[in-house]
């Protein structure tokens, strides 16, 4: 497909999802840790619906990392701090940030290549702190993540200023956008 050689692909009716719940259970069942398994969707806000359902589904209490956003360059008061929370930004962790004990995340961002703290790394989120986090890389190593700026150009956000987004560099990786998931090795996938 991705080739251009087939024009479609026929899912046999038994292969379809009927709700949300159907979805997470046939890519996941009961087992949210699994790696491999991911739901891929075409939208950052497909991924994040998908993400909080299953952050939900979780043991324990979810906690909301709020970012701190700067506008840079923002000459009046048209866009609201809500307003800027609310959009999805390309290359940046959501405003809200659902956290939770066991929860499994993708790091965003190259942090040290020396312990693999790499982009597109998959950890779990071992204990929540108000200043960082402490995450299990998939060597089984331990280390604590403090907030990162992130930089929106207005060119990718579409508004006429650029924002800095101070947040976790992480985003909840049980459903992902097909830029996210290339390159990884997939057992099972819902669509």
């Amino acid at each position: 497909v991705g080739l251009g050689d087939v024009a479609s692909v026929a899912v046999p009716p038994e292969c379809w999802a009927t709700s949300m719940h159907d979805l997470v259970h046939r890519v996941y069942g009961q087992d949210f840790l699994s790696p491999g398994r991911h739901v891929v969707t075409t939208t950052l806000e497909a991924a994040a619906r998908v993400n909080n359902y299953i952050i939900e589904l979780l043991p324990g209490v979810a906690i909301a990392a709020h970012a701190a956003d700067s506008k840079i360059g923002c000459r009046d008061d048209l866009y609201s701090d809500e307003f800027i929370a609310s959009l999805s930004l390309p290359g940046a962790p959501p405003a809200e940030l659902l956290l939770k004990v066991g929860g499994r995340y993708m790091i965003m961002r190259n942090l040290d290549a020396r312990r693999q703290m790499l982009n597109g790394t998959i950890v779990t989120v071992r204990a929540i702190q108000t200043y960082s986090l402490r995450v299990e890389l998939p060597s089984g190593l331990m280390v604590f993540l403090p907030r990162h700026s992130f930089t929106i150009k207005s060119a990718d956000s579409g508004l006429p200023f650029d924002i800095v987004r101070r947040q976790f560099p992480i985003i909840p990786a049980y459903a992902l956008t097909v830029h996210r998931i290339q390159g990884q090795t997939l057992t099972r996938m819902g669509v």
